[in-house]
């Protein structure tokens, strides 16, 4: 009896010197680390410029079922130019898509299994008079010509820089002709398993800067969580972007190349930011977290063990599937004056108009929501469209963030199979506008190539 008690001791501390064996070389360099332990700021409160309203509610729908998963749009007159769930950038005028452009010619996309093979567009800018800048999550950033249906592969995902892979391109802004910054979300997780990116909490995001003449990215800022969206700020010197994960948004100065808190603790996890012609900048919010209605981050920060059980645990399909189900269902944008003091905010607090917001571009609202209903049955994605594309007018002004002729909004949820209603959404009440004096855009960007 001694001696087989004996041994089953002795196999139990020999299966765990094993796994702990195992957990050291599954955790033992920067790209395979545990999640860490964190506390964000107590949720803020929805009074003052965040007190609840209706006004996401009063919208009427166009382009219903057309479209799946709209991440970021460029307004020019009557054409809309947007990024899509499978793969396409499409050309909408008039209330139709009257062209596309795919950067793979994979077949049945617009799926979990089938994302990573034919692309994932997601930001989408002008980049000069004939074309149009895209940052695909795996495929890279593309210069893309939607008259001819031509685009130019500027950077490729596949290539490592400054000894790292991108896995997940994110958003993207025009510097000028020349220069363009993107986001690196995450260097080790793809934009298919977000939740881990937040479930481990490690900076591994980065801001990338490409110059185009030269065909040469390098990093402009490391060590980020999860970066997001990326947009000029309005005094022409420096950038904001939003830290998911981290429920804020921060600026960087390209002239002393100082990273500073720009707005924290907001009431949601930023996603696009985008100027509008006032000089304030509107930010969609992908989920809200606010006093009474924490988030899923701020509640499991001190749980490392946990998140990282989850994160070895859970397939990511399933967050994807069954994430809309334990969050908040209120829809919500806010805001910013240039000095990062929020000064409005739109609210669905029902969650049935409008799901998680991912961009917002400002004066005339249109929003893109993907409807989840696990009990309806699946819609097949329309056919790719071969129609000639028309000619759009010239924007007045070549780079596209610094004057927004319309105000746009896209939502996005992720979509799995068991999904899907598309509507575009238009705002019928006017926005609040709160005028700010805007500096000229600056084209001294000499620090960024020394």
């Amino acid at each position: 009896m001694f001696q087989s008690v004996a041994k089953l001791f002795i196999i139990g501390l020999i299966g765990v010197f094993l796994s702990w064996i195992g957990l050291y070389y599954r955790y033992n360099d920067e790209t395979t680390r545990f999640a860490k332990e964190y506390e964000l700021p107590a949720p803020p409160p929805l009074v003052g410029p965040l007190e609840i309203n209706e006004k996401l509610q009063n919208v009427e729908y166009i382009l219903k079922d057309q479209i799946v998963g709209p991440e970021s749009l460029v307004i020019e007159g009557d054409s809309i130019y947007t990024t899509l769930y499978d793969g396409r950038i499409v050309h909408i005028r008039d209330g139709e898509i009257v062209g596309e452009v795919r950067f793979t010619k994979e077949k049945n996309c617009g799926s979990f299994e089938s994302e990573h093979r034919c692309g994932r567009p997601l930001g989408i800018r002008r980049l000069n008079k004939q074309e149009m800048v895209v940052a695909d999550a795996y495929l890279g950033i593309f210069a893309v010509d939607m008259k001819t249906g031509g685009f130019r592969h500027l950077v490729k995902s596949s290539i490592p820089v400054e000894g790292r892979h991108m896995r997940f391109l994110n958003d993207i802004e025009v510097l000028n002709e020349d220069e363009i910054i993107f986001t690196d979300s995450s260097y080790k997780y793809d934009r298919r398993h977000f939740m881990h990116i937040f479930l481990e909490q490690v900076p591994n995001g980065r801001i990338l800067l490409h110059t185009v003449s030269t065909g040469k990215t390098r990093v402009l800022i490391d060590n980020l969580y999860f970066p997001n969206g990326i947009q000029l700020h309005p005094d022409g010197q420096s950038i904001v972007f939003s830290e998911c994960s981290m429920a804020r948004i921060r600026k960087y100065s390209f002239y002393n190349n100082q990273l500073t808190t720009f707005a924290e603790n907001l009431p949601g996890i930023p996603d696009n930011i985008r100027l509008s012609d006032d000089g304030t900048l509107w930010v969609g919010l992908a989920g809200v977290r606010y006093s009474g209605a924490p988030s899923m981050i701020d509640i499991m920060g001190p749980y490392a063990l946990a998140r990282q059980i989850l994160i070895d645990v859970i397939p990511s399909h399933w967050w994807i599937t069954y994430l809309p189900y334990i969050k908040p269902h209120h829809a919500m944008v806010i805001q910013l004056d240039a000095e990062g003091k929020i000064l409005s905010s739109l609210h669905d607090t029902t969650g049935k108009y409008i799901s998680d917001i991912s961009e917002v571009t400002a004066s005339i609202f249109y929003l893109c929501i993907i409807i989840v209903n696990i009990f309806v049955s699946l819609k097949n994605a329309p056919s790719t469209l071969h129609a000639t594309l028309i000619d759009t007018p010239e924007p007045k002004e070549v780079h596209s963030s610094m004057v927004a002729k319309n105000d746009i909004v896209t939502t996005e949820s992720y979509v799995t199979q068991k999904m899907d209603e598309l509507q575009v959404l238009k705002l019928t009440q006017p926005l609040p506008s709160v005028p700010l004096e805007v500096s000229p855009s600056q084209s001294q960007y000499d620090k960024l190539n020394k």
